[in-house]
């Protein structure tokens, strides 16, 4: 279940208010990005009957995947304008990866050239993942 903040990033009030139990699986972070865009990621691949693979966005009406998503369950999450920072565990290797996606293509941090792609972990495809996120 994710929640977003009533009052955002400098007030004192510290209230909660639901914005969607639909996940398949646990969130286990969040993000505000602003007044109506909340960045949730974790073990799910699914948020309201849309594929959603690890990482989705809520745009105070609906949740939009962030292109193809990532590989794994996401353990830190964080963005610094458009972009969207992850770290997440690859579900078939294990292996720790950090990615950053910039509304368009994700992009792995860690490893020049490879690309975070929830079915082969890493590619080093060049295609590019639209986002269908506001």
């Amino acid at each position: 279940m994710a929640v977003a903040p009533d009052s955002w990033p400098g007030s004192t009030a510290r209230h909660f208010t639901l914005v969607e139990s639909r996940f398949d699986a646990p969130v286990s972070q969040l993000d505000v990005a602003g007044s109506a865009d909340v960045i949730a990621a974790g073990a799910f691949s699914m948020v309201a009957g849309l594929p959603a693979a690890h990482i989705a966005r809520w745009n105070g009406a609906t949740w939009r995947p962030l292109g193809p998503g990532v590989p794994g369950a996401v353990t830190a999450l964080a963005h610094n304008g458009g972009v969207v920072y992850v770290s997440s565990v690859n579900d078939g290797s294990g292996a720790l990866l950090l990615g950053a996606f910039d509304g368009i293509t994700w992009r792995e941090l860690a490893t020049p050239g490879c690309r975070p792609d929830p079915a082969a972990g890493c590619s080093t495809s060049t295609r590019s993942s639209r986002s269908s996120a506001a």
